[in-house]
């Protein structure tokens, strides 16, 4: 595997988050749940097998960290419109499937 150091633009600040059936807006998140870089593993057809992060995310194992990635995101080549569907992922706390709940580290509101 490829491993890849992706260091977007401007450092990824989650922004909504799904619970319970419901969509909600983060209006205040804890600077460590900042993204500012990730890797990327890319198998030998340049397909995104892992990423990893630095930074905590609710649908990250905080031991591994590796992100759950899902299989939409999985079965296609690497290249800018996967990089817009990860950034979205990063940008979001599911937590209908997570690891932790980030309560006391965000603040949030219903939309």
């Amino acid at each position: 595997m490829t491993r890849v150091t992706v260091v977007p633009y401007k450092p990824i600040v989650p922004d909504k988050m799904f619970f319970d059936n419901k969509k909600f807006v983060l209006t205040k998140v804890d600077p460590e749940f900042v993204i500012k870089t990730y890797d990327i593993f890319l198998d030998r057809n340049n397909c995104v097998r892992k990423l990893s992060l630095l930074s905590k995310h609710p649908n990250c194992d905080p031991k591994t960290k590796l992100f759950c990635l899902p299989n939409f995101v999985k079965e296609n080549e690497f290249n800018e419109a996967v990089k817009c569907m990860i950034y979205y992922c990063l940008s979001t706390f599911n937590l209908e499937n997570c690891y932790f709940m980030p309560w006391g580290n965000c603040e949030y509101q219903r939309m």
